[in-house]
């Protein structure tokens, strides 16, 4: 029979760490309150995950450490097996097990990763990846006119620039990616029309032209700047 693992918060934090950030970090990750967060932080061993694989068991710590929580991994059998002098404490006074629907549930991990995915996208981050989409749509205008030509690779700075604006505005998870990657699209497409537009001269309707102009390679870098935007903003780069 394979071996199995308790995860354990020791109730202590990680030298350098500040208490309430840990508290705050360990509460927005897993979507606790923070009263309950903070109940894991009283000096007392608490398990959070029981009877998991060694993989599992390795994700949660690698999780808790990042956010600065001391942890530790405890064999199942080993603690079954284990004598000890020590009286038994009463079950009111035994370590309370978070549920796995508060912690397993709520977290979402990678596969090949040890880390968490924070789902949060704040109204900083929505009005920073606006306005970012908006000077997107400018730029794309003015090296237009500029070159008298597109340059595709502009797609991909755009979405790179609102997936950046999001992160750095503390926002990361799949609705911080989906909002990223439709920002791009927007500003993307509303810098071809204004472009499409200005060449036009009003001969001809700007969106008949946009549609005869569209080919296979401005699909190329809408996807590239739509895919980097969310990519950046879902945190899957995050180590």
């Amino acid at each position: 029979m394979s071996n199995t693992y308790n995860v354990v918060i020791t109730g202590q934090i990680i030298d350098g760490h500040n208490i309430e950030n840990v508290i705050n970090g360990v509460a927005k990750t897993f979507k606790l309150s923070l009263e309950k967060a903070s109940a894991l932080f009283q000096g007392n061993k608490k398990t959070i995950k029981k009877s998991t694989d060694q993989k599992t068991a390795h994700k949660f710590k690698a999780a808790l450490e990042k956010l600065g929580a001391v942890v530790e991994i405890e064999s199942v059998n080993a603690v079954k097996h284990s004598l000890t002098l020590e009286p038994i404490e009463s079950k009111s006074n035994q370590n309370e097990v978070i549920e796995n629907n508060e912690v397993v549930e709520n977290a979402n991990y990678h596969d090949d990763e040890t880390t968490v995915a924070y789902e949060s996208l704040n109204f900083i981050s929505i009005i920073t990846a606006l306005g970012v989409a908006g000077i997107g749509s400018f730029l794309w205008l003015q090296i237009a006119i500029a070159f008298e030509l597109e340059i595709g690779w502009i797609a991909w700075i755009i979405g790179g620039a609102i997936g950046l604006s999001v992160i750095t505005t503390d926002s990361h998870g799949t609705g911080a990616g989906i909002f990223s990657g439709i920002c791009a699209l927007l500003s993307i497409t509303w810098g071809q029309y204004l472009v499409y537009d200005h060449f036009s001269y009003g001969l001809v309707p700007t969106f008949e032209l946009m549609k005869q102009e569209f080919d296979f390679i401005s699909a190329i870098f809408l996807i590239l700047g739509v895919s980097t935007a969310y990519k950046l903003a879902s945190g899957f780069d995050e180590s």
